[in-house]
């Protein structure tokens, strides 16, 4: 018998009553809180360490499989599913970031964890699948590629294995460019949700593999109307694959229903300029009848300025814009950015801000208005006009001298 086998009876023998324990635990208690969760597993980690100095890693896996082999021997697993679920997954983060503070030993982490996916691959309940792939994501390529060769060699009937598990290794196959081979894993599972595909398409957009994409969601979906979570990506994949505008009029129109600028952005990355400033001419009457959403109006107005529709920019700020006391960070934002790329508009809207705030004469409107008019400052100079500055300054002196409050607040501007 190998001296490895040896190491792990001697440790499973070693550890039988630390796990007995810690397993009664586990399913008497109706909730453990992430601060228990965490108390367990450092009591647990020092036990290993004190027990096993020289063999820490592999008592570690040992550990957590003796549990997981527990839990499903007894058949106790399905009614406290949810306080296993937690205590892998708080145990897998702790090997996780064990991992991450000693890279020298990433083989031996690798090497353990495909021999205990390999040992338990048939059982549904076991907590390698969730292992093995945020350890996967953790890896150079080099050391993915051998995850997957290593998987290859054992000819796995994928059809018998768990749903977990399949999705995990069509994850590792279409990394590894083997598209076929996992979509074909995918389509062999039923009862899943958009949500359990989304890490898959994720990849396939990070790739830049817009018509396998496609490809994928006809295999999987049908051509339904909506598709859930994956929506963004299948409108994203049509603005690659479908560049006329008309053929892109359907997502514009359900982008509408919600619209964000970032969304925006998102989706016309890869468009040509001529094809964005169409995009915007569809887009902007639209938003336009939509400003009494918060955020089609941010949107209409960075659109607005992006698109060089400076008039209407400063008419939109002037005109849609009733309380500019407590203005959204948002549009103090897209005054910034106006601010950069057209001062002589913004110096237009700062103009109009600070004579409303100062009819309102309260002394916090007169605080807001000298804000505004520190702008105003900070704009001529930018614009090398500081001498009509100086020249409103004292206008504004004299319009509003018996305003003793605002007078008082107005020197302060430097």
């Amino acid at each position: 018998m190998s001296s490895h086998l040896l190491d792990q009876q001697h440790i499973r023998s070693a550890l039988e009553k630390e796990v007995s324990a810690l397993y009664r635990k586990l399913i008497a208690s109706r909730y453990f809180t992430k601060g228990q969760l965490e108390m367990i597993l450092s009591e647990t980690d020092s036990m290993i360490v004190k027990k096993f100095p020289n063999h820490y890693l592999l008592a570690s896996f040992i550990f957590l499989d003796e549990i997981s082999q527990l839990s499903i021997e007894s058949g106790r697993y399905e009614e406290n599913e949810r306080r296993f679920l937690h205590f892998y997954e708080a145990s897998i983060e702790s090997l996780l970031t064990y991992l991450k503070e000693n890279k020298e030993d990433s083989t031996s982490v690798i090497d353990l964890t495909l021999d205990f996916f390999m040992k338990r691959v048939h059982q549904h309940d076991t907590p390698w699948s969730y292992l093995l792939k945020p350890l996967y994501l953790l890896l150079t390529s080099n050391e993915k590629e051998y995850i997957y060769k290593q998987i290859m060699k054992q000819s796995l009937p994928v059809a018998q294995l768990g749903p977990k598990t399949r999705l995990v290794l069509s994850y590792i196959y279409l990394d590894q460019n083997q598209t076929d081979e996992a979509l074909t894993i995918i389509r062999s599972l039923t009862h899943l949700q958009a949500v359990d595909f989304l890490p898959h398409f994720e990849l396939l957009k990070q790739q830049n593999q817009w018509r396998i994409m496609n490809k994928w969601f006809q295999s999987l979906f049908n051509l339904q109307a909506h598709y859930g979570s994956l929506q963004t990506l299948h409108d994203e994949m049509n603005m690659r694959i479908f560049t006329n505008p008309t053929d892109q009029k359907e997502i514009w129109d359900r982008w509408l229903q919600a619209p964000h600028f970032t969304r925006f952005e998102a989706l016309t990355q890869f468009a040509s300029e001529q094809q964005k400033n169409e995009i915007a001419h569809y887009l902007l009457p639209k938003l336009k009848e939509r400003l009494f959403l918060s955020e089609a109006l941010i949107t209409y107005a960075r659109i607005l300025i992006d698109f060089e529709h400076y008039d209407e920019a400063a008419h939109f700020f002037m005109t849609y814009e009733k309380e500019p006391f407590r203005l959204q960070k948002d549009k103090v934002k897209l005054l910034d950015l106006l601010s950069k790329k057209r001062p002589d508009y913004a110096k237009a809207i700062y103009h109009q801000f600070a004579v409303r705030l100062i009819e309102k004469k309260t002394r916090a409107h007169y605080e807001q208005a000298v804000v505004y008019i520190q702008e105003l400052k900070q704009l001529y100079e930018q614009t090398k006009s500081i001498e009509n500055f100086q020249r409103y300054l004292f206008m504004l002196r004299q319009k509003y001298k018996t305003y003793r409050a605002f007078i008082e607040e107005l020197k302060k501007i430097g």
